[in-house]
């Protein structure tokens, strides 16, 4: 209703027109569960606003469980907006301008792929897992912006022992009209509990190589290290380390050392 008033609450959008649809199902024995949706919106309904505003979405997720440790997953989604003002407003305001002068259209769809695989017992269970992520952007100018993220990682926790730890390799690549940027490396993370998981130490590190259309431009590598003990109900004390180093070819290279210590009182 573009007459609508909201008497009063805060953040309540009128004169829009939104439809959506929704399905989802089960299929293969529950094997697998599809979802899907799409909507449109659109503003203006009575033709008395300077600009019209046009929105087109849809998306698609499916997953499937081949087995009880192995797992598939995907999903797709697009997202469609222009916006343009409309001859009236125009000539208002600057008759000389022409309508495809101020027109707005964009474009961003994104895409993921995921396998999980888990294995081992109640005490120490393993897990092995790859990632694909594809995000694109475009305007009709056609400048457009892509990027593509992939990982693939490995968990392992001992329950008894109060222990685990993630390995991971990643990659990540930004491309654009003028540029293309590459960072890749891996991370590692740790927590092990003691006396009798009153205290907990961690670590995490991960090491970063960067590039710009094909050209190395240095390294980045970050560690922490962090310590926390609970005393009782009602103390706790935590302490940790924070180490970067970024290497440059362009710019000095630099490194600093960041450290901090906290007490924490509860009742």
């Amino acid at each position: 209703n573009p007459n609508y008033r909201s008497m009063g609450t805060s953040f309540l959008n009128n004169d829009l027109e939104d439809i959506t649809l929704n399905v989802s199902w089960k299929m293969l024995k529950d094997k697998m569960s599809i979802t899907a949706g799409g909507g449109f919106q659109r503003n203006n309904l009575d033709n008395t606003l300077a600009t019209d505003l046009n929105k087109f979405s849809y998306n698609f997720n499916a997953s499937y469980a081949a087995t009880e440790k192995l797992n598939f997953s995907a999903s797709y989604s697009n997202f469609n907006s222009s916006t343009k003002i409309l001859a009236s407003a125009q000539n208002v305001t600057n008759p000389t301008l022409r309508l495809d002068s101020l027109r707005l259209l964009q474009l961003t769809n994104s895409a993921s792929l995921a396998a999980t695989y888990q294995f081992g017992s109640k005490d120490q269970s393993h897990n092995l897992n790859a990632n694909l992520n594809y995000q694109g952007a475009n305007d009709q100018a056609n400048n457009a912006n892509t990027l593509y993220t992939v990982s693939t990682g490995y968990g392992f926790q001992a329950k008894k022992k109060d222990f685990n730890l993630n390995l991971a390799v990643n990659y990540n690549q930004n491309k654009s009209a003028t540029s293309d940027n590459v960072t890749m490396g891996p991370t590692l993370s740790m927590a092990k509990g003691l006396l009798k998981k009153k205290l907990k130490l961690n670590y995490a590190g991960m090491i970063g190589l960067a590039s710009v259309n094909g050209v190395s431009t240095g390294t980045n590598m970050t560690h922490r290290i962090g310590a926390k003990y609970q005393l009782g109900k009602h103390h706790g004390f935590s302490a940790d380390m924070n180490y970067l180093l970024r290497k440059s070819n362009l710019q000095p290279s630099f490194y600093e050392i960041r450290t901090g210590a906290n007490y924490m009182y509860t009742f």
